[in-house]
């Protein structure tokens, strides 16, 4: 018997991808080039892709297509809008240590960052899903279906000198897109209470997530055009060396200062 999708409860027949094939295809075209591509996961040895849809890539099935096709859709183009801003604007967002909404998205604004969040809150929830624990993602679902705003999701957003100086070192010998989910944790008193959180990375831009009961609701606010920035500097890494493997650089820069993200102080 199918899994229920998480979003609508009907069976569970697509898989989200893990990592957006729109930034996959604008940085290496849509016909894809072999060994373009390398995926790393934890101390598993680096493997070259050969498509955009390998599993690797893809949760497992657990929502469906018409959620991840339709549904969805307007979240996808949203968080399309977003990373182009990204990509343009590194120095505005270094200086201004915030971003402005409006100037990603226009007079619709709200519209475009309540999108861009429910983006979010469905790749939160299938990483959750695909963990296996308990956790009620009701709340969620009815953000993604359509309600203004989410009680138990919080997102805080983060700029990483250190991986802009990754990307731009690296483009002078290769074609580098960076792309990174950072793993997913939990915390809580008991197997019924739990909270989790983890982070995903465009180029220099961390997304941190956070899905909690305990989410204080006056700090959760979506209707702000200007959402802080929180700079991570290149001096907070650990010194870069020689001898250091790929997959060590990227944690190297990738981990700075999350152990103090997720502190339930922190983050709720």
């Amino acid at each position: 018997m199918n899994q229920k999708c998480w979003i609508c409860g009907s069976n569970s027949d697509s898989g989200e991808h893990k990592f957006k094939a729109s930034d996959l295809k604008r940085n290496y075209g849509k016909k894809f080039k072999k060994h373009n591509l390398t995926y790393i996961s934890g101390n598993d040895e680096p493997i070259n892709l050969q498509s955009y849809k390998p599993k690797e890539l893809i949760f497992p099935k657990v929502i469906c297509v018409n959620c991840n096709v339709k549904v969805t859709c307007p979240h996808d183009t949203a968080y399309d809008i977003f990373v182009k801003y990204i990509e343009s604007n590194y120095n505005l967002m270094f200086t201004q240590k915030s971003i402005d909404f409006e100037k990603v998205y226009g007079r619709k604004w709200l519209d475009g960052k309540k999108d861009l969040y429910r983006y979010f809150a469905k790749h939160a929830g299938c990483k959750v899903v695909t963990a296996g624990t308990p956790y009620d993602l009701g709340d969620l679902a009815d953000f993604i279906l359509g309600k203004s705003h989410s009680d138990n999701l919080k997102i805080h957003f983060q700029l990483k000198e250190g991986l802009y100086f990754l990307v731009k070192r690296l483009n002078e010998n290769i074609k580098y897109a960076h792309a990174y989910n950072g793993s997913t944790s939990y915390f809580g008193d008991n197997i019924n209470a739990l909270s989790y959180c983890g982070w995903s990375s465009y180029q220099w831009v961390s997304t941190n997530w956070i899905l909690s009961h305990n989410i204080n609701k006056s700090s959760n606010d979506y209707s702000n055009n200007i959402q802080p920035l929180e700079i991570k500097y290149f001096g907070h890494c650990k010194p870069f060396n020689e001898n250091m493997k790929f997959d060590e650089l990227l944690k190297n820069v990738e981990y700075q200062g999350i152990e103090r993200w997720r502190k339930k102080s922190d983050i709720l």
